[in-house]
């Protein structure tokens, strides 16, 4: 594997590595990997490997987190680790696959990295609503790039917001080791929109993407951490009535969000992937690599974003619930 590997800015606490395409010099991912040195070159070499030849790793950050404070390490799953256990065990059928698999490679062919954020959002939506929502309604709404609808029109609540970035913006986008981005900042203020203006109570998850980068939460977890931390709602709540020193949006991005998120007690859980991981298997005609790809179709169907397997869930075990206790009422009469 050629290429610089290593740049060391200060004692070895954990590291950032950049990939990038050897003949492009397009970056292709990050990882963000903790512990040794030792660690960090075997997980390098295991990258070239995995990769191959035509991509190699250019560079890799060093921070000591004692004495170079930097963000907090958050629980980043990989999309089989978010599914429900029932649903990742269901078998997708080889039209939906197959369906799922068309729309994907129309959706990487069809980015033009010269264009717009409006050019990558609207790619992201017809490639949603075609293999996905085309029961759900996809849009706009006021700032917010697009929205998935709970029902089949967008006057239904908002069920999914995203962030959408083009794929060269990565001033903007997190990282894996550090979600404390301008990305970031305008989805929680989408999301506390969303909660404190619109009452919607039917948010499931929230996503910062790049189209080919995707981070997924679960809006839960925004729920705990965000929206139920009275010291942040107060500060938003004063900012949006105007008794902030500027109701821009630029001032709640630098002077509220990015000290609170860096302020954070906690992890935060979310689920990171890149859509070119996916290029091989799309790529090579067979069924090679299909069940990294059943997975993502898992993930990004309404069944997942949408929660309709906790719906689901639930429904089969009020039903469940329901037939026991009318039984024990039948066996009851008897006696």
């Amino acid at each position: 594997m050629a290429g610089k590997a290593y740049a060391r800015t200060a004692t070895v606490k954990f590291y950032q590595l950049s990939l990038f395409h050897q003949n492009t010099g397009a970056e292709t991912g990050r990882v963000v990997l903790a512990e040794s040195r030792r660690r960090a070159g075997e997980a390098a070499r295991g990258f070239g490997r995995k990769r191959g030849t035509g991509q190699q790793i250019t560079n890799c950050i060093f921070i000591d987190s004692e004495t170079t404070p930097g963000p907090m390490q958050h629980h980043i799953l990989r999309p089989r680790q978010a599914l429900n256990k029932v649903y990742l065990g269901l078998k997708t059928s080889r039209a939906d696959l197959e369906q799922f698999k068309r729309g994907l490679r129309t959706l990487l062919d069809s980015l033009n990295l010269l264009e717009s954020e409006e050019h990558a959002r609207y790619h992201l939506r017809d490639f949603l609503q075609s293999v996905f929502y085309v029961k759900y309604g996809i849009n706009t709404k006021g700032k917010t790039d697009l929205v998935i609808h709970t029902g089949h029109t967008t006057k239904t609540n908002a069920g999914v917001l995203l962030e959408v970035k083009r794929p060269t913006n990565k001033a903007d986008m997190p990282t894996p080791g550090n979600l404390n981005a301008k990305a970031v900042h305008e989805l929680l203020l989408y999301y506390m929109q969303e909660r404190v203006q619109d009452k919607d109570h039917d948010l499931c998850h929230l996503i910062v993407t790049s189209v080919h980068e995707w981070f997924v939460f679960d809006a839960l977890k925004f729920e705990r951490l965000f929206y139920h931390n009275t010291q942040l709602r107060k500060a938003y709540t004063d900012w949006q009535e105007g008794r902030k020193a500027s109701t821009s949006t630029d001032f709640f991005y630098k002077e509220i969000a990015a000290p609170f998120i860096s302020q954070l007690p906690e992890q935060i859980t979310f689920t990171h992937f890149c859509l070119q991981d996916y290029k091989k298997p799309l790529l090579n005609g067979s069924t090679e690599g299909e069940a990294e790809l059943e997975l993502l179709y898992k993930f990004l169907s309404p069944r997942h974003l949408l929660k309709e397997d906790s719906q689901d869930e639930e429904t089969r075990e009020n039903s469940s619930k329901v037939c026991y206790a009318h039984l024990k009422g039948l066996r009851e009469g008897f006696e």
